[in-house]
């Protein structure tokens, strides 16, 4: 399971629209989103490459976080 801090994930529309993205890339991704905490937890048959840019052609700005 990979962990991306996204610090412009602020709302519930944004976990959606986040959601909404990578499912749609991997209809059978793990994910669990904790917005308080802006963290991302994936699991994943994508990339990091391919993640990180799904995520900034939405709109946000990922970092990975070391697990």
């Amino acid at each position: 399971m990979n962990n991306f801090l996204i610090p412009d994930m602020t709302c519930g529309h944004c976990v959606g629209v986040i959601k909404k993205t990578l499912l749609a890339a991997d209809p059978e991704a793990r994910l669990e989103i904790e917005l308080s905490t802006h963290l991302l937890k994936i699991d994943s048959k994508l990339g990091i490459a391919q993640i990180v840019t799904l995520l900034e052609e939405a709109g946000y700005s990922p970092s990975l976080q070391s697990q």
